[in-house]
């Protein structure tokens, strides 16, 4: 534009302006500062780009800006003419494009900056004037290539982005045409390209965790979710996208606890803030969740946050199951009748497992059919109309009842619920558990468990309810019959002494003991008979002995026709007719006037015979006698229950062992805490609801392992009971749990345990019947991280009838203990009152019992002819 140039009659030129002016072209209007314009295109038209245009010789002097302001520019700029020669290039551009073959020996950081400035200014020289194509490695087959002579063909400009093999670099290129050549712009755009690349990769990472992630802005206004939030809430991304989420996603009652979290990391909280709330799902449920906030910062200043949410319905529903059966067991201790029982039994299927609703159907007396008697939840809608269901129909509750198994039905075709679980309650009935989920039926271990909390507590009140009938019969011959109060005693005592026992052989031993203590009452022994008639001695007690020993011919002994006629025999008087069996004459020798045997059966069971002598005739009338035959009922009933605990023992026993890496379990977490190995050294025994069990802990003080102890819940107390240099020997009470109440009711007992600070392994020894399936499920419902490592036959103790095999429970405790605690090493490290204080029991007994076990194992050495 010359001076001439009037506003309306633009020159034909393109002019670049950089600085604080720039010139509208026709005009010569100012226009506010905005970095560096190109004047373009047709009268009257603006461009912004990042550019300069060599001036053509109509281009006023003053309207070129000096290089000094071209080479401020960051970026690289040049011109070409029509004929691809380099007409113009600031100092940038040196950085881009070089002649083929040139190396590049100096740099800011080897040479001085003379030397450098004079090597950049040779090359800027060079590459002014040049051909173009010559600076561009295999010209023809770059992008810029094509570009250029497109942008010059068609005189429109072209914008590419492209990489550049030689420098390993991207470039943003804008080319920009006019009649007499091109002006360029080039961008280094790698580290561009690369946070692009960087952030697509992040964004894709974050699309695929299931975990929810978010991110707000410093009001609070959520600006970006991956998929798996919009998954787990079940919102679309426009509707959260712009919302606050305080007031979008929680309650009221949530709330303000999400914006004081906000406010807190916004103070400058320099670790994430972790807390469990309820968000609120699209349809409108409440969506448990951990969340975990960190503050967004830029340069000091807040800028929002980012949060990591995760669903933890499963976490709790477990967290629910477990503390539901604690609880429901600890109802059930307390239950006075099988209506409490299964109506606790139900409300916890409802209340705390989470079903929908749940029903027990109980037998009649007849054991024909079953009957829904409890109702919970919705189930009083669903089953109700069913009735009485017995063999004649086709039923799920008599199916399950008769097999004694346990079923599920998902997905079923016939409401009334999604899914349901059917689990046998043994001889009192079923349990039925409905959910409108399908996914229900995932719970049936739990419901089995529950189930089977029920069936122990319907089978305490049985006994409870037979103990107290049998107390009430004795109460009422009591208050009628004077006379029987003596032998109340009697049995009360007996009753006490043969809880107590361990063995078959202890129970027949008291129960002669105490009969034979009693007024009335000179001698008392229990009998066997063997598969040829004979009634053969195994307890006595009394002054008259020899009795045993003497008698020459037992035909018409009443031991003997008691055991063969399964019935009781009186005789009144032994006087009377002792010319007519042998047996009187030996009796009478004995002082003996009257005597009463009563059969040891329960159900079909024959446990031998009791037979009672007096010095009095007709010692024992009718209600004596039948006072004697009840207490013969609860001996046998007592030598079963023994019989079945040490069942182990006698069947060929089996190892269970379990690995435990649940924290839950209490000697992993002791281990944890102490950060010690520990191992049991000793028996352990079940005490009032605990496990008091004796440890052996190796370089640990008494002050490391009671404080341990003090911060576990489920350790009552620890005694040090022996200090061996820097090892502890200890004796722990545990709280019993679910799984070990379970275990000890399957007749199974912990052999070994030995734990590390990360995982614990339990050996029990079980009985070859034993459920090794539902002790392993149970050990897995309560302490999640369990498995069960190995099944085998234990050493030492088979069906056969080996040594270890014919002990006692007790027997067998105090044996293991001895070994363990080092009473047969010499010097001894525990003496026998020592162990025998461990197990709770006398000194006498505990030498009683090790003399038995070591008289077995010689009788055994010397029938194998080992000696």
């Amino acid at each position: 534009m010359n001076s001439e140039s009037s506003p309306s009659e633009p020159d034909e030129f393109r002019v670049l302006l950089v600085g604080r002016e720039a010139w509208r072209r026709s005009t010569a209007s100012r226009l506010e500062p905005r970095g560096v314009t190109v004047v373009e295109g047709p009268p009257g038209t603006v461009s912004n780009v990042d550019a300069v245009v060599a001036p053509r010789a109509t281009v006023p002097n003053g309207l070129v800006p000096p290089p000094e302001v071209l080479n401020r520019v960051t970026d690289g700029i040049f011109a070409l003419d029509s004929e691809w020669t380099v007409t113009y290039a600031n100092d940038r551009i040196c950085n881009y494009y070089r002649r083929r073959g040139a190396t590049d020996s100096y740099s800011p950081e080897t040479s001085d900056s003379d030397e450098y400035e004079a090597h950049r200014r040779a090359e800027l020289r060079e590459f002014v004037g040049g051909h173009f194509w010559d600076f561009v490695v295999d010209a023809e087959e770059t992008a810029i290539y094509e570009a250029a002579h497109r942008a010059m063909e068609d005189q429109r400009p072209v914008e590419l982005e492209a990489y550049y093999e030689p420098l390993d670099r991207w470039f943003a290129t804008s080319i920009f045409p006019s009649a007499t050549g091109l002006t360029v712009l080039v961008r280094d755009v790698t580290e561009v390209r690369e946070n692009e690349r960087e952030s697509r990769e992040l964004h894709t990472i974050l699309s695929v965790v299931s975990d929810g992630v978010y991110a707000t802005d410093a009001e609070g206004r959520i600006r970006w979710l991956n998929d798996g939030y919009l998954e787990m809430t079940g919102y679309d991304r426009e509707e959260l996208i712009g919302q606050v989420g305080a007031g979008l996603l929680f309650d009221s009652s949530e709330r303000e606890r999400a914006v004081a979290t906000r406010e807190s990391v916004a103070a400058g909280s320099e670790t994430p803030v972790v807390f469990e709330t309820d968000l609120r799902h699209a349809d409108g449920s409440p969506l448990p969740v951990e969340t975990r906030v960190s503050a967004l910062f830029d340069d000091g200043e807040y800028r929002g946050t980012v949060g990591i949410v995760r669903d933890v319905t499963e976490r709790r529903r477990h967290e629910r199951q477990v503390r539901t059966l604690t609880e429901t067991a600890r109802e059930l201790l307390s239950a006075s009748d099988a209506a409490t029982v299964a109506r606790v039994v139900a409300d916890a299927a409802v209340e705390g497992l989470g079903f929908e609703g749940a029903a027990v159907w109980r037998p009649e007396e007849s054991a024909n059919y079953l009957v829904p008697t409890v109702f919970a939840g919705g189930a009083r809608r669903a089953y109700a109309a069913i009735g009485q269901t017995g063999a004649a129909g086709d039923r799920t509750a008599w199916s399950v009842f008769a097999d004694r198994e346990t079923r599920t039905e998902a997905d079923a075709d016939d409401p009334p619920f999604a899914a349901t679980v059917w689990v046998s309650l043994g001889p009192y009935g079923v349990l039925v558990c409905g959910s409108d989920a399908a996914s229900a039926t995932d719970a049936t271990e739990v419901v089995r468990a529950l189930a089977n909390d029920a069936v122990a507590s319907f089978a305490r009140l049985d006994s409870e309810r037979i103990l107290s009938s049998q107390t009430t019969e004795l109460t009422e011959h009591r208050r009628s019959h004077e006379s029987l109060d003596r032998y109340l005693d009697v049995y009360t005592d007996v009753i006490s002494a043969v809880v107590s026992a361990d063995s078959r052989e202890e129970v027949n031993e008291l129960l002669c003991a105490r009969l034979s203590d009693h007024e009335g009452v000179d001698f008392a022994w229990v009998g066997e008979r063997t598969p040829t008639g004979r009634v053969v001695p195994r307890s006595w007690s009394g002054d008259a002995v020899a009795y045993l020993d003497s008698a020459s011919d037992w035909t018409g002994e009443p031991a003997v026709r008691a055991a063969a006629d399964g019935r009781t025999v009186v005789v009144h008087d032994v006087w009377a007719g002792v010319d007519d069996e042998p047996w009187r004459r030996d009796a009478t020798a004995r002082g003996f006037r009257s005597v009463v045997s009563v059969p040891l059966t329960h159900h079909t069971r024959d446990y031998g015979v009791i037979s009672l002598y007096a010095g009095e005739a007709n010692q024992f009338d009718a209600d004596a006698v039948e006072l004697f035959e009840t207490l013969a009922a609860f001996v046998a009933f007592a030598i079963g229950a023994v019989e079945r605990t040490a069942s182990f023992l006698s069947r060929g026993p089996v190892e269970l062992t379990f690995e435990v890496t649940d924290p839950g379990f209490p000697p992993l977490a002791l281990a944890r805490r102490l950060d010690r190995s520990l191992r049991l050294d000793g028996a352990s025994r079940f005490v009032g609801g605990h496990i008091v069990t004796t440890l052996s802990v190796p370089d640990c003080t008494e002050a490391e392992i009671r404080a341990a102890a003090a911060e576990m819940a489920s350790i009552d107390s620890v005694t040090v009971t022996r200090v061996e240099g820097t090892n502890l020997r200890v004796e722990a009470s545990i709280v019993a749990s679910h799984a070990y109440r379970e275990i000890a009711a399957q007749g199974a007992v912990l052999k070994s345990l030995e734990s590390t600070p990360t995982a614990a392994l339990a050996t029990f020894l079980a009985s070859e019947a034993t459920d090794s399936r539902a002790l392993a499920d149970v050990m897995s419902i309560v302490y999640p991280d369990t498995r069960l490592v190995s099944k085998r036959s234990a050493a030492g103790a088979t069906a056969s009838g080996d040594t270890l095999g014919e002990l006692t429970t007790r027997q067998y405790e105090v044996f293991i203990t001895a070994v363990r605690g080092g009473y047969f090493e010499s010097p001894r490290r525990h003496t026998g009152e020592q162990l025998a204080d461990e197990l709770g029991i006398s000194a006498t007994a505990f030498h009683k019992h090790l003399r038995t076990v070591e008289r077995k194992l010689f009788e055994r050495l010397v029938d194998r002819g080992v000696v």
